[in-house]
This record gives structure tokens, sequence and C-alpha cells, in this order.
């Protein structure tokens, strides 16, 4: 399963933020699932790259499987975070809260990789 999510950039400070909502996570994600997260810039036209995360690999699947959960209309969602600083070109990516796990992500031809 290939599951694709968009956000915008909501820049903040000196960094360049992006989040998005994996609702009910427990109902579709599965050590086979493919998470495309496509980051676009401020007025949400134009595509900066994207976040592959292929779940069985690099432990992705335990990553997002253990993170901080909240309920939203009886709806369980994990909160994923996006982060990249002004100046540097790499990304991290968090799960839930950033004590959960906060990781770098490479940028690889305007796609970042896991």
């Amino acid at each position: 399963m290939i599951k694709i999510l968009s956000s915008k950039n909501h820049p903040a400070g000196n960094r360049d933020y992006w989040w998005y909502n994996l609702s009910s996570p427990d109902d579709w994600i599965r050590h086979d699932t493919q998470i495309n997260l496509v980051l676009y810039d401020e007025s949400n036209e134009t595509n900066i790259g994207t976040i592959i995360l292929q779940l069985d690999r690099n432990d992705w699947y335990s990553r997002v499987m253990r993170a901080s959960r909240h309920t939203f209309k009886g709806r369980r969602i994990i909160k994923v975070h996006v982060i990249k600083e002004f100046g540097n070109p790499q990304y991290y990516i968090y799960f839930g809260k950033i004590d959960d796990g906060y990781y770098l992500v490479n940028v690889e031809s305007n796609k970042i990789v896991d």
C-alpha cells in the first residue's frame, strides 16, 4: 500500500516546518506500507520534494508505531513533523513528540529518501 500525504511549508524563525496526520494508523499501517510525504512551498504551488518512507526498511515501521498519539473526534492520530533549518540542506523528521525520536532524512535530487 502507498499512502500519499501533502503539506505546505510553514516557516517560523529560522526553520521551515511541514506536518502531516496519520489518522487511524492501526487500521492501515503494515510493514509493507510506503508513506510519501510531499513537501510544498508556502503558497502550496511548488513541490519542494518528497520524503519516501518504506516502512519495511531502516526500522521506520517501529519508529512510526511507537510514536505518541492523540485522539481527535474519536480517531487516533500520529502527528508527523518535518523540519529544515535555513541554510542547511538537511531535513529532520519526528513522529508524535520529539522525544519519540528525531531522525535525519537525506536529500537527493529534490527527493528525500530514507
